[in-house]
């Protein structure tokens, strides 16, 4: 579930204010079942069965600010996200919960020159969160060969763009 608002003001021809907040809610149930054939009776397999449950609610406010004055334009900008994240192995007990806040500063200058051709300088700060699978610590597999686990305490990969 998604809830998104946003708030763009034009100061004037050239300049323009934007805020908005947004927040983002996921819930993902997995129930993993192993069974084995024993005398013509299929059998669960406690210590290889589980329930993986995870659950995600991303916060986030944000502001931009930006103009053009003659050849130059700018903009500028500024993310702050809270995100609280709580994986669990139901059948075992296992809780993961983790919460952390982070800021994402974005800024762009441009510059045109009178051939069409532009020149721009930015940067910007970005989030790769892991995914349910990830996350996931029980062993999953397809046969002897394919084992695959995930970590639970895994963060979320920040990268700086320029």
């Amino acid at each position: 579930m998604v809830f998104q608002a946003d708030y763009v003001l034009p100061v004037n021809k050239n300049t323009k204010f934007e805020a908005g907040i947004r927040s983002g809610i996921r819930n993902i149930g997995n129930d993993f079942l192993a069974e084995q054939l024993i005398n013509g009776q299929w059998t669960i397999l406690q210590n290889l069965s589980n329930t993986f449950t995870y659950h995600e609610n991303v916060e986030a406010v944000y502001t931009i600010f930006g103009s053009k004055t003659g050849r130059f334009s700018y903009q500028g900008g500024l993310r702050g996200e809270y995100t609280y994240l709580k994986t669990a192995l139901v059948n075992t007990g296992e809780e993961y919960p983790r919460d952390f806040f982070q800021l994402f500063p974005s800024g762009h200058v441009n510059y045109e020159f009178q051939d069409q051709n532009q020149l721009q300088l930015s940067y910007s700060r970005r989030i790769r969160r892991p995914g349910f699978w990830e996350l996931n610590p029980f062993i999953n597999f397809t046969d002897s060969r394919n084992l695959y686990a995930g970590n639970p305490n895994l963060n979320p990969e920040t990268t700086d763009s320029y």
